[in-house]
């Protein structure tokens, strides 16, 4: 775990990530605390969310300013309102069309594609 009391330490360590894959047995993500306000991304191109994934809450991809696409698995149950970067262009589901309220997530530029098969 990153030094939470300074968020200074965990933008210096992400802040030039182009890629993130977050492992598989996640299941929650949700933005950390208040402390984290100001961290901003402008490098990372392209995350990877766990295919276990059931909740990707408001906020966690907000401050991801370089993303343009994201792939979200079928067992996904809830996507907050304001969950993805204004800057992503396409939102592709592996579940069926209409199955998680809200799209498209704060992303309101982006084209949510429904019922795809494959990551790319």
């Amino acid at each position: 775990m990153l030094n939470e009391i300074y968020p200074v330490t965990v933008w210096d360590f992400t802040s030039n990530i182009k890629k993130i894959e977050y492992p598989d047995s996640i299941i929650i993500m949700t933005s950390v605390g208040s402390y984290m306000r100001g961290f901003r991304n402008e490098k990372t191109e392209s995350i990877r969310l766990p295919k276990s994934l059931k909740i990707l809450d408001d906020g966690f991809l907000r401050r991801f300013y370089n993303l343009k696409n994201i792939y979200i698995y079928k067992d996904i149950e809830y996507i907050g309102d304001y969950a993805l970067s204004s800057s992503i262009t396409t939102i592709r589901m592996q579940g069926k069309a209409g199955s998680i309220i809200g799209a498209p997530w704060g992303a309101d530029n982006a084209t949510v594609n429904w019922n795809c098969d494959s990551e790319q």
